[in-house]
Parts: structure tokens; sequence; C-alpha cells
């Protein structure tokens, strides 16, 4: 008779070791994909797009870094949607044009369901001062 005790030796045990790396790569999975929703989701709201389309339209940019302007990965802020149509966004986003690169900050409201761009400055390069493209 065996007694409560007693090991059965056809179970295998699983290092301790193996069962953490498991759980840390489980966790840096779900963590890195949700890092790439976010930034998924920032890139594809409208105060992003009406962004970017200011951007590429001002003459004043384009002379600093040059044609072909886009927007880099690591885009950054926030976007909420509020009950009844409202909604604040702010973003920073990184971009790059033929001459060189910046950093876009923008700032927008929603009223009605409505988007509008209140601010957008734009800062070539480390040393040289932010422009404001639009100011209201």
């Amino acid at each position: 008779m065996d007694g409560p005790l007693r090991e059965n030796p056809q179970r295998r045990h699983i290092p301790r070791w193996i069962v953490w790396c498991a759980v840390i790569l489980a966790l840096a999975t779900a963590g890195a994909g949700i890092f790439i929703g976010v930034i998924s989701f920032l890139k594809s709201s409208e105060p992003f797009r009406m962004t970017m389309m200011e951007i590429r339209g001002s003459e004043a940019i384009e002379a600093m870094i040059g044609s072909g302007i886009e927007p880099g990965f690591l885009v950054t802020g926030s976007v909420s949607y509020l009950g009844s149509g409202g909604g604040e966004a702010e973003l920073r986003i990184p971009v790059t044009g033929s001459k060189g690169e910046g950093v876009a900050f923008s700032q927008a409201t929603r009223n009605a369901g409505t988007w509008r761009l209140d601010s957008l400055a734009f800062k070539p390069g480390v040393s040289e001062p932010p422009i404001m493209v639009i100011d209201q």
C-alpha cells in the first residue's frame, strides 16, 4: 500500500526557472502588444491626420526639413473622447523630411463630434526654437 506522501515516479518536474522564463516572456509579449496597439490608435486618430495634413502643407516646415515629410514610429500623446461629442487630444509626432527631421506638437478639441486643431508647434532639430504653425 502506498502512503499519501509517496511521489509518483512517472511525474516530471519542470524547473522553476523555465516557469519564470515563460511568465516573463508572456508579460513582455503582452506589453509589446499593448504598446503597439496604443501607437496604432494614435496614428489612426483624426487629430493625427489633421496634424500631418497641416505639417505637409506648411511651406515653412518644408523649407526646414525638405519634402516627402513622413511621421516617425514613436508617436506619443493622448486622444480622449468625451460624452456628447466632445474630446481632447495632445500629440507629439516625430517627422522626417528629405533634408532633416523635427518634432510636431499639436493640441485639438472635439465639439459636437467635429475635431478642431487648436495649436501646432514644430521644433526642427535640438537647438533650434520651435515655430508656431497654428495658434488659436
